[in-house]
């Protein structure tokens, strides 16, 4: 049990639980996003957490943002954030494919829109003060990236 996160980076982590038995449970922990990211852990005797750092920094406008149930796919990236003053995200290359210039749709509660990639294969957009807002990532039909990531 305790904060744990990657000293002076704000990204996102997917959260694995796993219990006494060795069982993946789904159970979630949050993590807040101040100067750095820090996701608060409880475990009880047995059990065992398991944090992977996904390609997407998170940076509060102001203050901290708190972010939920963070997941990663080879073609998409979801997660649940509350912000009183809104975030910037930054999503590039990894597990969630990019390309250079790849056009991405973003998915913020009932919203969709379209966000062009850069040339460097990340994109940036902000979330707006609130929550908790759902938002999704996911390249749009007919422009998947390979698995190559080209």
């Amino acid at each position: 049990s305790g904060n744990y996160g990657w000293p002076g980076e704000r990204c996102l982590v997917e959260v694995r639980h796993f219990n006494k038995d060795g069982k993946i449970t789904g159970r979630d922990f949050p993590t807040t996003v101040g100067h750095e990211a820090r996701t608060t852990v409880e475990v009880e005797d047995g059990e065992a957490v398991v944090l992977e750092r996904l390609p997407a920094t998170v940076s509060p406008k102001s203050g901290a943002a708190r972010i939920n149930a963070a997941r990663c796919a080879p073609d998409s990236l979801s997660w649940t954030i509350e912000s009183p003053a809104g975030a910037r995200i930054r999503a590039s290359h990894g597990r969630f494919r990019i390309a250079p210039n790849a056009i991405c749709r973003v998915t913020l509660g009932d919203a969709t829109r379209h966000v062009s990639a850069g040339k460097d294969g990340a994109l940036v957009f902000d979330v707006p003060r609130g929550g908790p807002h759902h938002v999704i990532l996911t390249m749009p039909a007919g422009r998947a990236v390979s698995p190559s990531g080209k």
